[in-house]
């Protein structure tokens, strides 16, 4: 199945399973999306997010691999969490009843115009138009 071509939202777990556990298929998915016509968004709260558990360990060549991946480049756009997406996550959360931090990827997601959103968190909840697309699935897509 190849993948339809549009905006997708990379949830922090999807950074984990690429830098950590060195997710082949879903790095060349990545990789080979770029081609197809999809753009991935992702806000800069996942660099804090991502960030924690290398510096709690001392894992300084871990955290240098997170700064290097998590930064704007042709295929991914980092965007700011700015004061209209503050307020999005806000009116979100009070609807969906996420987590803070999660109300501010949504709400990054939907002023992306994200209509995939890309996470193993199932306790994640997303507005309707928005569809959920696991690590796992969406690193197993196959070629067109």
């Amino acid at each position: 199945m190849g993948l339809t071509p549009g905006h997708f939202y990379l949830d922090t777990n999807v950074f984990i399973d690429l830098i950590e556990r060195r997710d082949g298929d879903l790095k060349r998915f990545i990789e080979r999306a770029s081609d197809e016509q999809v753009s991935f968004f992702t806000s800069e709260l996942t660099l804090a997010e991502v960030l924690v558990k290398p510096i709690e360990r001392g894992q300084t060549e871990l955290a240098r691999m997170f700064e290097e991946t998590v930064v704007t480049s042709p295929i991914l756009q980092v965007v700011p969490v700015s004061r209209g997406i503050l307020r999005r996550s806000a009116m979100l959360r009070a609807e969906l009843n996420n987590k803070l931090a999660d109300s501010i990827h949504v709400a990054t997601a939907v002023e992306a115009g994200c209509r995939s959103f890309v996470s193993d968190d199932k306790r994640l909840r997303l507005p309707a138009d928005i569809e959920r697309v696991t690590a796992t699935e969406f690193g197993g897509i196959d070629e067109a």
